[in-house]
């Protein structure tokens, strides 16, 4: 799904994530799973992905950090 790059949305989708594993007793993987940014600085990207402990996938594009 595609939201914007701030680190709010990326604690909301942690949580949601680990809303999911508890209610269906299953895990999610963020060690084989990848986080990739459209537009979205390098530093910032690698930095959300180590939040959620996953690996960033950067793209050609990008442009400054927000951090709200």
């Amino acid at each position: 799904f595609f939201v914007e790059a701030n680190i709010n949305n990326v604690m909301e989708t942690k949580a949601m994530l680990g809303c999911y594993e508890f209610i269906f007793d299953l895990k999610v993987n963020f060690y084989k799973s990848c986080l990739a940014g459209i537009m979205v600085d390098e530093a910032c990207l690698s930095r959300y992905a180590e939040m959620l402990n996953c690996v960033g996938y950067e793209t050609s594009v990008s442009r400054s950090c927000h951090s709200y």
